[in-house]
């Protein structure tokens, strides 16, 4: 049947920011799968890039950003410099510390 799409929209747009983390390891307890694994298993091409968006914290949506900003032949470099010029140093620390546990 697929998922309710209005309620899976309303849930994961309005998670606060503040209770993201222990949404998410709530999550996993009760389900034995990610948020982000679930969404990406129920959902398809841009409503799925949105909602899996949406769901991480913002450095790591920008680390996903950056990595396929990156990824195969060349380099996206006007995606790089609006993700990097826009962050503070903390925000970029951040960035480059969930892209390393990403994807290292």
């Amino acid at each position: 049947l697929g998922p309710d799409e209005d309620t899976l929209t309303a849930l994961v747009c309005t998670i606060p920011p503040t209770m993201r983390e222990s949404i998410h390891l709530r999550y996993l307890q009760r389900t034995k799968k990610t948020l982000v694994a679930h969404i990406e298993s129920e959902t398809s091409f841009k409503y799925k890039k949105v909602l899996t968006t949406q769901v991480r914290s913002p450095a790591e949506a920008r680390a996903v950003a950056l990595f396929h900003a990156m990824d195969g032949w060349g380099t996206d470099e006007k995606q790089l410099i609006r993700i990097v010029v826009g962050c503070t140093p903390k925000e970029r620390k951040e960035i480059i510390e969930a892209y390393h546990e990403m994807y290292e």
